[in-house]
């Protein structure tokens, strides 16, 4: 250990050792240094010896010791770190408005750091005595700003790739839209985050319909906030189909029907006439009030009643007697006795060696129903104990 006290107190340049910290896995020493900004760091005592580390990386690269100057509105109190680029931050104060921030060292000696940033967000409220939305600071960008930039770009910068979607054929932002309060003012705030801007006529263009330009070529308001899955439905690559004197896309007439996309798809690709496509579709929607594609509980509930019961290999149920009445053999009659099934609870006998029936059964939840099968099971056990 005498060579390693015999460091204590050496300068290295602008280090200067002042305890013994730690070996480290390779089994080399570890001296913790004062550095001459301040900052106390743990330095390889080999590296101290060669010249290889000759501060905490506050004078690497030119850097100089800054500690108290003050450059412009900063005043830098100390060192801070080495970033993930390999350059100096100091902890600076703001002379303006007294806040206390990390910035790089270089920025501050070229004169690029003038404040903490309050004086930037000064000159986005004020630019030559005229206020401005002060919307779209970097970071700071709200939705409403980043939508009107995105239309103005896909709309009048050739150089964009979605260009020949939009101002390629012929989609145009008016001229009262070209100036951003004037869209926030017409638009309004996106009352929701998934919303985004959507026109009403997928042919016409970005119009306010109430600025000269719109009033002399007759152009309605055309933009109003919609999600994405509404704007889907409106591309001109959707396929329109027209019934009763009603035009609607594939997945709006498959919602109104009660069938999915795919089944109304195939029907038509099928050959099928729209009469039948879409008749029999509401027909055999409306046979028990039901949709077909998305059958209701009760519906479930019964369907598995009679299934059931029918089947002789299940010994609880069928195998054992357990029948359906007669007047339950239709759901109708079925759904008028027990009524609309209430969530999270399903078919359940009152007496477990009844049948289905109006009277025996109800709607319970799963722990009334194991106590009921835990109720039959000591019934039987006890009837077995009394019979030896």
């Amino acid at each position: 250990m005498a060579s390693l006290k015999n460091m204590l107190g050496n300068k290295f340049k602008h280090l200067t050792v002042f305890a013994f910290d730690r070996l480290d896995k390779r089994g080399q020493a570890k001296w913790l240094c004062n550095c001459i900004c301040g900052r106390i760091v743990s330095v390889n005592g080999n590296a101290l010896r060669s010249g290889k580390t000759t501060s905490c990386g506050c004078k690497r690269g030119g850097r100089t010791a800054m500690t108290g100057q003050t450059f412009n509105n900063v005043r830098v109190i100390k060192f801070d770190r080495v970033d993930h680029n390999r350059q100096a931050r100091w902890w600076c104060e703001c002379l303006r408005c007294g806040n206390i921030f990390s910035t790089l060292g270089n920025s501050i000696a070229r004169g690029l750091t003038t404040s903490c940033g309050c004086l930037k967000a000064e000159n986005l409220t004020w630019r030559g005595g005229h206020p401005t939305h002060g919307e779209s600071g970097r970071g700071r960008q709200t939705k409403e700003y980043r939508s009107w930039r995105n239309m103005i770009t896909r709309c009048l910068n050739k150089n964009t790739p979605y260009y020949k979607n939009y101002g390629g054929r012929g989609i145009t932002v008016c001229k009262r839209w070209q100036k951003f309060e004037n869209f926030l003012s017409d638009m309004g705030r996106a009352q929701g985050p998934k919303l985004s801007i959507d026109r009403i006529d997928n042919e016409g263009g970005y119009w306010c319909g109430k600025c000269e330009q719109c009033l002399d070529s007759g152009r309605p308001m055309n933009c109003q906030w919609k999600t994405r899955q509404r704007q889907n439905r409106n591309r001109r690559g959707n396929r329109l189909i027209t019934f009763n004197g009603e035009t609607q896309t594939l997945q709006d007439w498959a919602e109104k029907i009660g069938l999915t996309r795919a089944a109304l798809s195939a029907r038509l690709e099928n050959g099928w006439p729209l009469e039948k496509t879409f008749s029999q579709s509401m027909a055999m929607r409306t046979r028990h009030g039901r949709y077909i594609g998305s059958k209701s509980p009760e519906y479930v509930s019964w369907q598995s009643m009679l299934l059931r019961c029918r089947d002789k290999r299940l010994k609880r149920y069928g195998g054992r007697g357990i029948t359906v009445c007669e007047r339950w053999l239709k759901f109708e009659n079925f759904l008028a006795d027990m009524g609309p099934r209430p969530k999270g609870l399903t078919l359940d006998r009152i007496d477990n060696n009844g049948n289905y029936e109006p009277g025996n059964c109800r709607w319970a939840t799963r722990n009334e129903q194991s106590l009921n099968k835990a109720r039959r099971s000591v019934s039987i056990n006890s009837i077995r104990q009394v019979e030896q």
